[in-house]
């Protein structure tokens, strides 16, 4: 099983909310080129039962899209490609300009949405940068961290770092039993090369007694002078330090 997901975020809910939008305008569209109210039940309930396909594909994007699935895109490709290629069916029938324009409109949104997508499953919390079967350490360097609950910094756990990038990293617990004790809302402390850098996070994905963390700016700040995940980065980044496996 792969990376479970605990908060979703923006570019899910608003892809999710695009592909359900893109049935009922599919439908309007047809209503504007057959000349008919797309505000009727019965017709709605027969142009879904018509485009079975479309509607199988777009279920089936949302449930993989919500999963963040690594092959949602693909799924979620292919629909938006059943959908634009109905669109202009129906424009190719009608010629009517309005038509025109509602799908030139839905070809640039469904090109930003899929970039949208395709984008939010590159970030590292879906990719933890190790798998089950892996045994031994399988660099030459191992940074060490540790998460606190937020509310509770007695609720602590030793990791280390798994995979990184500028807003996110994903983290391997020291020990397992730890796993479970430590959700929602986090802080990331890291001791390295004699300097402290903390950071608030949010728990947002899990795999294998690790999780995915995506940094947060809630307001809050740091006692002065404190160094923070920004910083990190930029050190690990000169140094070369780079995560040992980023599509694992």
């Amino acid at each position: 099983m792969g990376v479970k997901v605990h908060k979703r975020g923006s570019a899910t809910i608003n892809t999710i909310f695009f592909i359900i939008i893109s049935i009922f305008f599919y439908h309007i569209i047809l209503s504007l080129g057959r000349g008919v109210t797309a505000f009727n039940l019965f017709s709605f309930k027969n142009y879904l039962f018509d485009n079975k396909l479309l509607v199988a594909l777009a279920i089936a994007s949302n449930v993989l899209v919500y999963y963040a699935a690594r092959f949602s895109k693909i799924v979620f490709a292919l629909f938006l490609a059943l959908a634009v290629f109905n669109n202009l069916i129906v424009y190719f029938e009608s010629f009517d300009k309005v038509v025109l324009v509602f799908c030139f409109i839905y070809v640039l949104s469904a090109i930003y949405f899929f970039a949208l997508w395709q984008q939010e499953l590159e970030i590292v919390v879906y990719w933890p940068g190790y798998a089950k079967q892996d045994i031994g350490q399988k660099s030459s360097y191992t940074i060490y961290a540790t998460i606190s609950q937020i509310n509770d910094e007695s609720k602590s756990a030793e990791c280390h770092l798994t995979n990184w990038g500028e807003c996110e990293c994903f983290l391997r617990y020291k020990n397992e039993r730890d796993f479970s004790s430590i959700k929602g809302n986090i802080i990331l402390t890291i001791d390295f090369v004699n300097h402290k850098f903390k950071e608030y996070g949010q728990i947002t994905t899990s795999y294998d007694g690790g999780v995915g963390i995506r940094f947060i700016d809630d307001g809050k700040s740091f006692e002065r002078g404190t160094n923070r995940w920004r910083d990190f980065f930029t050190i690990i980044s000169h140094r070369g330090y780079n995560p040992r496996s980023v599509r694992v």
